[in-house]
């Protein structure tokens, strides 16, 4: 019997409904083990250095405080790449401008926040298979 893959996740995410809500759906998806929450980017770069993670589950607005928050993923995917340069990035933005921000800033996959539950699994299982940026024929993209 062959099991399931298990990646190990990150989710990095401010506090709040939305963030909570990540946690719980996470926690459903198989093969996927979340080793820690980050509220903010010095957090989520203290637990890449400490987990070393598969996945890294990015709210946008997480980079609330720096501004522009798609616009800030840039420099701090940079940073994340530097020091985990496995690691895959599922970015939640909440708009079509911060989805293409995102895309610009070289995320692995882009999910829309409003009815994110299904397309996020989707997300998971294609990143887990090896698969980016193919997920436009089943609705995440």
């Amino acid at each position: 019997m062959n099991a399931t893959p298990t990646l190990s996740a990150l989710i990095a995410a401010p506090d709040g409904h939305l963030g909570n809500a990540l946690c719980t759906v996470v926690k459903t998806i198989p093969g996927l083990h979340v080793v820690g929450r980050s509220a903010s980017q010095v957090e989520t770069l203290r637990d890449l250095a400490y987990y070393d993670p598969d996945l890294l589950l990015l709210d946008v607005d997480l980079n609330r405080s720096a501004g522009n928050t798609a616009l800030a993923l840039v420099p701090f995917l940079t940073l994340v790449r530097d020091l985990v340069p496995k690691i895959r990035v599922i970015t939640l933005v909440d708009d079509l401008r911060q989805k293409q921000l995102a895309w610009g800033a070289g995320v692995d996959q882009v999910i829309l926040k409003s009815g994110y539950d299904q397309p996020l699994r989707q997300a998971v299982e294609f990143v887990s298979a090896g698969s980016f940026r193919d997920l436009v024929a089943s609705g995440v993209d």
